[in-house]
């Protein structure tokens, strides 16, 4: 577990939706203490195959340990599962999630092939079936400004984008395995690329022309892609694991550009560079907070199964392009 949270007592509440979580190490920390801090549910359960993490989570947010993934969907009450497991794995889970009619919280992206979300797609009942995919991007409040300026016609007609993300890894797990991770890091931060890429225009892929190499890694961690959208916006994505953190966005209007870059978002028009302000968000937090109002009041979340499914089909078309 995180070293600063050991001191910390988190307590599970006996209100709320009752949930298990699946996957208590690296990014299921995270919602482990958002899960066991939040008034809206109750986190009764959870499990992990790494057994030690497993106890020191149930420990410190006091909830019940399943023995397995059928245990915690059977013998628990719970109504849904949250999911926060390698990409590979997730197709399995959902569909035992499913198949106890549990509602689904899993982590991006829903799955990482076509055959895999065919088979999650016979799977589905249309509006009876509760399935929400973590896409974190598309919730930060710098996204929702850059949408709002586009909405607003600030910069006029769009005319290409240039987006990048790196991230300097070198993995030594799931994610230098080219079948349990295809793309490398393209599957794991382009991804988030193409997440606003669909909020920002709403418009699907039609064309894509990709490079890709490995450099330090055994799986890709370099990647290009040249894209065409279906509303004629052109554009480039890329992402690496050789660089430092960063993520990039430009936007090119006819009348001026959205810049983001270092945290930093601006609004260039002719007149003026002017800088946007933005609030930090906790990305998780609202995530859970839509996987709620999906749950209690049918409202529908902002990446749910239809849209989160797009959101694969465009990866896989770049991926293969």
């Amino acid at each position: 577990m995180i070293n600063i949270i050991d001191k910390i007592k988190y307590y599970t509440r006996k209100k709320g939706i009752p949930v298990g979580l699946v996957g208590v190490n690296g990014w299921g920390k995270k919602y482990l203490l958002r899960l066991a801090k939040s008034k809206r549910f109750n986190l009764k359960v959870c499990y992990d195959i790494n057994k030690k993490s497993l106890d020191k989570a149930v420990q410190l947010v006091r909830c019940k340990k399943a023995k397995n993934y059928l245990d915690l969907l059977k013998n628990f009450g719970i109504q849904a599962v949250f999911i926060i497991l390698p990409n590979f794995l997730h197709k399995k889970f959902i569909l035992e999630a499913l198949k106890f009619k549990k509602a689904v919280f899993v982590e991006k992206p829903l799955v990482n092939t076509l055959p895999e979300l065919k088979e999650i797609e016979k799977n589905i009942k249309k509006n009876q079936d509760f399935l929400m995919v973590g896409h974190s991007f598309r919730h930060n409040d710098f996204s929702k400004k850059i949408k709002k300026i586009i909405q607003d016609n600030k910069i006029g007609k769009i005319c290409f984008f240039e987006f990048s993300r790196s991230i300097k890894r070198n993995y030594h797990d799931w994610r230098k395995n080219r079948k349990k991770c295809p793309g490398g890091c393209f599957m794991q931060l382009g991804i988030h690329l193409i997440d606003v890429l669909h909020f920002f225009f709403n418009s699907k892929i039609i064309d894509s022309k990709s490079m890709r190499r490995n450099i330090i890694n055994n799986n890709v961690d370099v990647f290009q892609a040249l894209l065409k959208l279906e509303n004629g916006i052109q554009g480039y994505l890329s992402t690496s694991f050789v660089n430092k953190d960063n993520t990039s966005i430009n936007i090119y209007g006819e009348r001026g550009r959205i810049i983001f870059e270092q945290n930093t978002l601006f609004l260039e028009t002719k007149k003026q560079k002017k800088r946007i302000r933005f609030k930090k968000t906790d990305i998780i937090k609202k995530e859970i907070f839509d996987f709620f109002n999906y749950l209690k009041k049918n409202k529908k979340p902002k990446t749910d199964f239809f849209e989160s499914s797009k959101i694969v089909k465009s990866m896989n078309k770049i991926l293969h392009s």
